[in-house]
């Protein structure tokens, strides 16, 4: 996202074409597999890319603070705590239509996890097992969804994380001193208070060669 409200996307060559160069007036924007998100300034919110099942219906959304696209399905978080779906699964648009008091989402591959004003997870679609788990988490202020794992940030500063840990992208237990994370594929990273950055799981696209960040923040 450009500082006058475009953006620019870069897809690989397998992925289709991704036509999002006449939007204007973008302040938020999420990439899932083969669709983009953009969030207006004005809480409408622009999609494009694979819309094969239905991810990019969201013309319609307004009031929308944030968005999330995961891999085949969007998520709009509304000004009021409720969030929108948009897909083909339609018990899944059910269970999130019913979401409340939620302060931030994230998209997994099939799964959505929402953060509670209280800083409790809810999520759907996560296996009964990793469901039950992220059920008990507690005093989270931010989560993040990769490809099939979770991961959240506590109040202390300490990383919470479940799912599938094929690639140790869930080895998380021992940070400290972290101020954000994020979830790829098959990776998790960390930024530390003093500007350096902590990560784990896979690395064969050298996706987290980060001992060389300094000074990383997070606006």
């Amino acid at each position: 996202m450009k500082n006058d409200g475009t953006i620019v996307v870069k897809i690989d060559g397998n992925s289709g074409q991704i036509n999002a160069a006449n939007w204007t007036d973008i302040v938020d924007v999420s990439a899932g597999k083969r669709h983009v998100l953009g969030l207006r300034i004005d809480g409408m919110v622009e999609a494009a890319g694979s819309n094969n099942e239905k991810q990019c219906e969201v013309s319609e959304w307004d009031n929308i603070v944030s968005v999330a696209a995961g891999y085949n399905h969007s998520l709009g978080l509304r000004a009021d705590g409720t969030v929108l779906y948009a897909g083909e699964d339609e018990t899944v648009r059910k269970q999130i239509s019913e979401w409340a008091d939620i302060k931030s989402i994230s998209a997994g591959n099939d799964f959505s996890i929402g953060l509670h004003n209280d800083g409790s997870v809810i999520t759907v679609g996560l296996d009964d097992e990793y469901k039950k788990i992220v059920s008990e988490w507690k005093d989270i202020i931010a989560i993040s969804a990769g490809k099939e794992h979770v991961v959240a940030l506590k109040k202390d500063g300490s990383v919470l994380a479940t799912g599938l840990n094929n690639q140790g992208e869930c080895n998380v237990s021992k940070w400290k001193d972290i101020v954000s994370v994020s979830a790829g594929a098959l990776h998790t990273i960390g930024l530390k208070t003093d500007g350096t950055v902590v990560s784990v799981g896979s690395n064969d696209y050298h996706q987290y060669d980060t001992d060389s960040w300094k000074d990383i923040r997070t606006d």
